[in-house]
């Protein structure tokens, strides 16, 4: 369930990429990594480590990369998509699941790897564990994983009072039902002033759609769009579940 909710969280919108490749030069790489604090029903830490890249060969495309590491659960999750620079559109993704030694007797295997392949106007996924999910989801407009939400957020053109729709799928989970094209809207709320251990930072508040939950993430108003924090929150009573925040930037 962490996983998913990690991941629900990182949603963005808008797949518009002129305004990322105006403030991405070719060549650039930026690192982050982020603490992911559970604190219902009780407290864990995991990390984020993310990397993101824009080529500088023939080819332009852009490269996300990123660690999950849940060290309590004994669970790496390392992911690396690719997607067209001049477009965002999803080339490949890769997904390998590093598992505790007990995961062989449900998959068989504790390394487990989910990839997905765009053919002509679709997406073809396929496992190397006959338990997990196969299958093929059409790219339409508006579509990224929640991998690629690292970069689409990049290109958003966010103002307050804005509700930006996006579709995805969810390629970091092995839940044994098939992979789904997921649709909701994320709203920008207000301008606030956040702090983390990088600094403090003017940030759009954007309010996402968590099934159960509501969450709210945070990314810089200026051109960068950074990703400051992100909170899952309980509708009932406000209570914080989870928290995910920037630790470090380069």
């Amino acid at each position: 369930m962490l996983i998913r909710i990690i991941f629900l969280l990182l949603l963005a919108s808008n797949l518009s990429a002129g305004e990322l490749i105006d403030n991405w030069p070719r060549g650039k790489t930026e690192k982050m990594k982020y603490e992911i604090k559970t604190l219902k029903p009780r407290e864990t830490v995991n990390y984020n480590y993310v990397e993101i890249s824009r080529t500088k060969g023939d080819k332009d495309i852009f490269i996300v990369s990123q660690t999950l590491d849940m060290p309590n659960q004994q669970i790496k999750i390392n992911s690396k998509e690719e997607y067209a620079a001049k477009d965002l559109r999803l080339l490949s993704s890769v997904n390998e699941f590093l598992l505790p030694e007990k995961a062989v007797q449900t998959f068989g295997t504790d390394s487990l790897v989910i990839e997905g392949r765009r053919k002509n106007d679709s997406l073809y996924i396929t496992s190397n564990a006959a338990t997990a999910e196969i299958g093929a989801i059409p790219l339409e407009d508006r579509f990224t994983t929640s991998t690629g939400t690292q970069l689409i957020v990049r290109s958003t053109d966010f103002s307050v009072g804005q509700v930006y729709s996006y579709s995805w799928v969810n390629l970091l989970k092995f839940s044994g039902q098939a992979f789904q094209k997921q649709t909701a809207n994320d709203s920008v709320t207000s301008i606030v002033e956040i702090t983390t251990p990088v600094g403090t930072f003017n940030c759009f508040k954007v309010a996402n759609i968590v099934p159960g939950a509501k969450g709210f993430s945070y990314y810089t108003t200026d051109s960068r769009h950074i990703p400051m924090l992100i909170e899952l929150i309980n509708p009932e009573n406000d209570e914080i579940l989870m928290t995910l925040t920037l630790q470090e930037y380069e």
